[in-house]
């Protein structure tokens, strides 16, 4: 489970907001991210969340570090490609059948280690 996912789980909005409110800055300098890019994130649809941890699983990525899931969830945020993804992702897969995630090399490289 990502933080992205812990933050969003069944929160309405305005708890969300809060909680981001009051994460000390020293947890956004380790997750190299800042509040509002945080806050940003936050409000990925559920289902795009679900489908960048289900694509981290496809490649064996282990998301555990803060900063490796701010990394990942920027490329999702800004991807293009959310049919290929879901109809990918609607089966199972294999990480060379999902090179076309933007995501594709930051999950390997975790998966290797």
């Amino acid at each position: 489970m990502s933080i992205l996912s812990v933050l969003i789980g069944e929160r309405p909005a305005a708890r969300r907001a809060r909680e981001i409110a009051s994460l000390p800055e020293g947890d956004l300098a380790a997750w190299n991210t800042s509040r509002a890019e945080l806050t940003a994130l936050a409000a990925m649809p559920a289902e795009q969340i679900a489908r960048m941890e289900t694509m981290a699983h496809v490649f064996g990525a282990e998301l555990q570090r803060p900063e490796d899931e701010a990394e990942i969830a920027r490329a999702c945020s800004g991807c293009t490609e959310h049919r290929a993804c879901r109809r990918e992702l609607a089966h199972e897969t294999s990480p060379e059948a999902c090179g076309f995630c933007p995501n594709a090399e930051t999950f390997s490289r975790i998966a290797a280690g």
